[in-house]
């Protein structure tokens, strides 16, 4: 939660905030890719793990702001890739 001081109320006003993707996983399969992530890993990364590429076809925001107020509400901003893979 983040808060923002409303210009209507001199008092502090949360926003909460959630996001939702889809889209498709792949394993990845080549070698070198597979040790470039596991160089990068930032915990301790060993050869039996199996990396995957999530592939983003759509997102979406939600915000909900003016807890506690009759300004309560949401608004959503969504995304949608051109070319989706499928």
């Amino acid at each position: 939660m983040a808060a923002i001081r409303s210009k209507h109320f001199r008092k502090t006003v949360l926003t909460q905030m959630s996001s939702i993707l889809s889209g498709i996983a792949q394993l990845v399969n080549d070698s070198k890719k597979k040790s470039a992530v596991l160089a990068d890993a930032k915990h301790h990364a060993s050869a039996d793990e199996i990396p995957f590429e999530l592939l983003i076809e759509r997102a979406m925001l939600t915000m909900w702001q003016g807890f506690g107020t009759p300004e309560y509400h949401s608004t959503h901003t969504m995304w949608k890739v051109q070319d989706a893979i499928r």
